[in-house]
Parts: structure tokens; sequence; C-alpha cells
């Protein structure tokens, strides 16, 4: 298997995609070859450059002009009524969130500048700010292109000729944003016109969207995805890499949904649970410099899903049927092998929530080790979490643990199945501190 997996527009822009260098290095354990493509990152690149945002400014004088002509000659010209509801909504959009169309170009340069200075990156201020002012550039972007569908024409033309220059039988798209389904289906569509070529849709958003969007999925995959995965990708990858070497039937690829010859339409559903086996997180096809930190901050999983997984509101449940887990032996050699392989000492675990003993197993494994990393993950309060347990985790390097804690009132932890003590809280606080 030769496959290809894309991080499309638009998505976390501060450090590289994590799903699908796991995925690629899990095939590449198997003997597989993998090429991951960041092309969020590149679309970044793209809109905050001076050619396109001149461009960007042009267009949006354009829309302010034909929607005047039309107000004082009556005359309508194409899709008059879809640019004046753009153009009300945009005006709309800038009044509640104090945007400045002609300061876009200073908004870009400023969070570039930022982002790349470690003084005014930890200036709390400033970062939000302007990370704020690019969330909103990016909205106003699909607002224009519904109306303005060529906006990204040639950088879309560049990546499909990228993509189509690279030797892979597979390509996969990985989605956690709704704009990311949006650009997924408009690169798909491009490449299935171009190229005979498997293309599989997975991630959190396929899990959440997929469903209560598309309506006519024959359509869907005949013309854009010949399969959608749902839920961790590593072991169904496995078994995609089998039925297109011609080693497994489609129908017992897991967690997939295809079509067959007759158009219809089947979904394999498993249950997948226990450990992962041992692999190493690939990087290898990514240009840590094109990422918005001054320093470059790699993620690393440790488990899929949530130990407790009883929260009355939470809906990641839905991305993992099953718990699993990585050895912590297995992490500690992956985090081993990044820090020397790329010089870098800044980790995200990236969990859901790392387990208590995972994590102190984990912690002995660096602190053998004798790495100088660093980490932030997110956990929950237990009351394993001892003065002494806590300076072990500091010790192998955490500084930043993010806690799930909706309330401070007991009563209102109990209601939502939370599972907590606030007094274990306020002792575990008061510990890290």
């Amino acid at each position: 298997m030769h496959a290809l997996f894309i991080n499309p527009p638009t998505w976390f822009n501060m450090f590289p995609p994590l799903p699908l260098p796991i995925i690629a290095g899990f095939l590449e354990s198997l003997g597989h070859k993998t090429i991951v493509m960041d092309l969020n990152i590149e679309f970044f690149h793209y809109i905050f450059s001076d050619a396109f945002i001149e461009n960007f400014l042009l267009l949006y004088q354009k829309l302010e002009v034909d929607i005047s002509e039309f107000e004082k000659t009556g005359i309508k010209t194409d899709n008059i009524e879809q640019k004046i509801k753009v153009l009300e909504y945009i005006k709309d959009y800038f009044q509640k969130t104090a945007y400045d169309i002609y300061k876009t170009q200073e908004y870009c340069r400023e969070y570039k500048k930022t982002t790349s200075d470690i003084n005014l990156f930890f200036d709390s201020w400033k970062i939000k700010i302007y990370h704020y002012k690019i969330i909103i550039y990016c909205e106003i972007l699909l607002k224009l292109q519904t109306i303005y569908p060529d906006i990204f024409k040639s950088f879309f033309d560049k990546q499909i000729e990228k993509i189509l220059n690279i030797e892979a039988d597979y390509i996969g798209f990985s989605m956690s944003d709704v704009d990311q389904f949006f650009y997924s289906i408009q690169l798909a569509k491009k490449i299935k016109k171009k190229k005979n070529i498997k293309i599989c849709f997975g991630g959190t958003c396929v899990n959440y969207f997929y469903d209560k969007k598309i309506k006519d999925k024959v359509k869907f995959h005949k013309q854009i995805a010949d399969f959608i995965m749902f839920g961790a990708g590593e072991f169904p990858h496995a078994d995609m890499a089998k039925y297109l070497d011609g080693e497994l039937d489609i129908s017992k690829v897991r967690n997939i949904e295809y079509m067959d010859e007759n158009n219809n339409i089947h979904r394999n559903k498993t249950t997948i649970s226990g450990y992962i086996p041992k692999y190493y997180t690939k990087f290898d096809d990514l240009d840590f410099s094109k990422y918005y930190t001054p320093e470059i901050v790699l993620s690393v999983e440790t488990t899929k899903g949530c130990y407790w997984n009883k929260c009355a509101f939470c809906t990641r449940a839905s991305l993992h049927d099953g718990f699993q887990a990585r050895k912590p032996e297995d992490v500690a050699d992956d985090i081993e092998a990044l820090n020397k392989k790329y010089n870098v000492k800044y980790f995200h675990l990236m969990d859901d929530c790392v387990p208590v003993n995972f994590a102190e197993k984990f912690a002995q494994c660096i602190i053998d080790k004798k790495l100088e990393v660093y980490f932030m993950t997110f956990m929950r309060f237990e009351k394993k979490m001892t003065k002494q347990y806590l300076q072990k985790l500091y010790d192998a390097g955490m500084r930043l643990i993010i806690w799930g804690l909706e309330s401070p009132s007991q009563d209102r932890l109990n209601y939502i199945n939370k599972g907590l003590n606030m007094d274990v809280v306020k002792r575990v606080l008061q510990d890290c501190k």
C-alpha cells in the first residue's frame, strides 16, 4: 500500500496535526509506504500573503459595488440575492466583532510576528487578539467563497498538481472541523476528475457530521469518497492496506462505510479496544518551520477514549466505542525518538484524559531515560494524585495540566455524573501549586 494522507484547511496552525502522523507511523511499522501532507498550514501561508489579501479586498469592494449598482438601477445581475445576503452577513459580523477589513494585512502580519517571538507569544492579550482576528478572517473567506468560488483556485490547482504527482494508490482525508469537511469535498471532487484513486474520509468531524448532512450517500460515494471511516484509524487502515493489496475482502475492513457494485451502502461496525502495538509517530514529511509558534510543539497520543466516559454532557464517547491504550514505555520510546530526531523538547500528550496510573508509569520511563523534555496534557482529579505523585510528573517534565472541572458545586458535579469530589479537587490543586 502506498498511502497519501491529507490534512485539509482549516484547522489549528500552531503545531503539526496529530491523527495522520499516528496512522502513517502505524502503517510504516507494518511495512507500508506513507506520505503526510498538511494542506492546512500551506493554506494559511497562502491566505496571509500580500497578493492574496489584495485580491480578497478587491473582491469585497466588487461585492459592495455590485450591490450599490443594483440598488441604483434595480437591474438584477447573476446571483444578486445571494450577494446581498453575504454582504449583510459580513457587515453584521464586522460590527459584532470589531473587525476592520482594511486592516486584514496588518492583522496577518501582526499574527505572524506575535507567534514567532517568544516574548510576544506569552503576552496573552496580544496572542488572543490576533488569533481572534484570524478566525474572523477565515470565516469571511468562507462566506465570500459561496459567491466567488474561484477565490482559492490558484491554491487548489497547485496542491492538486502536487497530489497527482505523488505515487499513491489511496488517499485519506482527516477532518476535525466542519470547514475541513467542506474543503475536503472540493479537493476530492477535483482529484476524482483527474485520477482513478481510492479516497477515504475520516476524523472526528465525520463521526459528528456525515450522517446528519449527507443525504444522498450513493452520489457522495460515486463523486467524492469511496470510503467513510469511523473512529480511530490505525486498525481499520491496517485492514484497508490488506484490502488494497488483495489480501482481505472489503466486508472485513473494520469501521468503514462503502458502496458495492449495485449501489448498496454497507457499514462495517466493530468495537476496537485493548493495547495498541508499538509504532513511532511519523512527522518526517512536515516542515516544522511553517507552524506558528516560537518553538515547535509536537503532539503524541497515549490513549484513545476516556477511562471515565460517564459525564452526562460529553459527546466524545461517540468517537471511540472502546478504550485503547499504548504501553507507557512505547510512548516514552516514541518521545525519545522524536526528541533526538528533530531536537524537539516540547510535547502535548493529546488525549481525552490521560489515566492516572498510565501517567505515573510514563513519567518514570521519562525519568529513567534522563530526557530533557516538557509536557502538557488533560487529566481528571483523582485521589491518587498525592504531592509525591505530582512531584514525579513534574520531575518527568509535566508543566501544564488542563483539568475538566465544569463547576465548583458538588451537587452540580453529581448531577452531570462527573465523578469528582470537591475536597479532592481542592487538595490536588493546592498540591500542584
